[in-house]
């Protein structure tokens, strides 16, 4: 590719989460990991300081409450390192060896779902390095946002191979 970055995209199904691996040459790396998205959202959840307004942070994790220039209070807890540690072994550890091995190589993270909301950079490896200090990281909301972002097109820019993602199940419509 253009940005000589290897793809990695996400995609969050109830009870697993599909990730493909595309290197800047176009090899392609698939596989999924059987975990809830109850259980990720717990997850991405805890790594967030910010208690959310309708559950309150248990009395261990709570350290204090910011109050805003409104006099409103937000309650703030710590995060855990296990949560980040369980969150690498879930979404990076699978994948691991289709990842670029040169330090500070590019990454192009393709978040789905509740993963938009989690910190990447903060993951840690079992040494306790965050993935931030092994990859340069870049953010897109979708595969295919990235046609965008060069500055012209190329003559043969819808010539040549393509990697759709897509659901395998339609999403049930509301009868409202």
């Amino acid at each position: 590719t253009r940005l000589g970055s290897t793809l990695v995209a996400y995609w969050v199904a109830d009870d697993q989460v599909f990730i493909w691996v595309v290197s800047p040459g176009g090899s392609l790396r698939a596989t999924r990991v059987d975990v809830r998205q109850s259980k990720l959202l717990e997850l991405i959840r805890s790594t967030t300081p910010f208690a959310d307004s309708d559950r309150s942070a248990p009395a261990d994790q709570r350290i204090a409450a910011v109050t805003t220039r409104g006099a409103a209070s937000i309650a703030v807890q710590a995060s855990t390192s296990r949560a980040w540690r369980e969150l690498y072994d879930l979404l990076i550890k699978p994948v691991r060896d289709a990842l670029p091995r040169s330090q500070g190589a590019l990454l192009t993270i393709i978040p789905h779902g509740p993963l938009s909301a989690l910190a990447f950079a903060g993951l840690q490896d079992e040494r306790g390095r965050y993935l931030l200090e092994s990859f340069t990281l870049h953010y897109a909301p979708a595969g295919a946002a990235l046609q965008f972002t060069e500055a012209r097109r190329r003559p043969a820019a819808r010539q040549g191979q393509i990697l759709v993602v897509a659901d395998p199940v339609p999403p049930t419509l509301s009868t409202l």
